[in-house]
């Protein structure tokens, strides 16, 4: 039996078996890939894995080095498809790439536009995306995908991007139907603010209650320990104001931080 190490994984590949993604692609370590033939099988999926191993998430190798890694892996019910995928993605043909896992096409526009630019950020869109929203719909909300909720699998182009929001109806009127508690779970998820650091990348949380213009929670998630997950983690509440960040203990103020300069504030409704 092959198990999925986050949600957002076994999400992408119902949505594909559902007929809403024409392909879907997974990172999988290589000693989990013993175990799709049959997966696959038992679904009625057919998979590809990629020609390169790749490690410490972005260095690429060749597939027969003895160094530990993990691979690109496309599913598809049509098995053209998922080979299509692969071998686009070995071309470096982005925007192939993306129409097949079913990206919007002002999306997959961004991120052709968008990708030296991304490199300042980790690769991450985000920044990127912030400069051009107005308002953050919480369909669009890809960035809790680092803990495996996320209703969309692309970077989109505007947090509001209307294309986007439609694909994040489509999944979520989904789930409803076949597990109405996931997807509430998920919805839940995605509407709490998120930070973006630079350096640091995304600080997001468990779960979060505004009060005005309070915002309360119990926990910062943790991608990797650093100075600003640690302040949010000393804290229960937080501000975030027209021009300043600010983070509290109770009544006691932590630490204030510059908005749109030390962090970027993604306040998702």
């Amino acid at each position: 039996m092959y198990y999925f190490s986050k949600l957002d994984e076994a999400l992408e590949i119902y949505l594909t078996l559902h007929g809403v993604k024409p392909v879907s692609r997974i990172v999988i370590s290589e000693d989990k890939l013993k175990s799709l033939n049959d997966f696959c099988a038992s679904i009625g999926l057919n998979f590809e894995v990629g020609s390169f191993k790749i490690i410490n998430k972005s260095c690429i190798i060749d597939k027969e080095s003895d160094v530990s890694g993990s691979f690109f892996v496309y599913f598809s019910k049509d098995e053209n498809l998922a080979l299509e995928a692969k071998e686009a993605e070995e071309d470096f043909n982005d925007d192939r790439v993306g129409k097949l896992l079913g990206y919007p096409n002002c999306c997959r526009e961004f991120y052709t536009q968008n990708y030296k630019n991304a490199k300042s950020y980790g690769n991450d869109f985000a920044p990127l995306t912030h400069k051009d929203t107005v308002h953050f719909n919480f369909y669009t909300n890809n960035l809790m995908r680092y803990f495996g909720y996320a209703l969309i699998h692309h970077f989109p182009c505007r947090y509001n991007c209307i294309q986007s929001v439609k694909l994040a109806k489509e999944v979520l009127n989904l789930l409803e139907k076949d597990n109405p508690q996931m997807a509430y779970d998920i919805k839940k998820k995605l509407r709490n603010p998120i930070f973006f650091h630079k350096k640091y990348g995304v600080i997001a949380f468990d779960e979060t209650k505004k009060e005005n213009n309070i915002v309360h929670y119990k926990k910062p998630l943790l991608i990797a320990a650093n100075d600003i997950y640690n302040t949010f983690n000393s804290g229960n509440n937080f501000i975030i104001g027209k021009k300043i960040i600010k983070v509290f203990k109770d009544e006691k103020l932590i630490k204030e931080f510059d908005k749109d300069v030390d962090l970027l504030a993604f306040d998702f409704s």
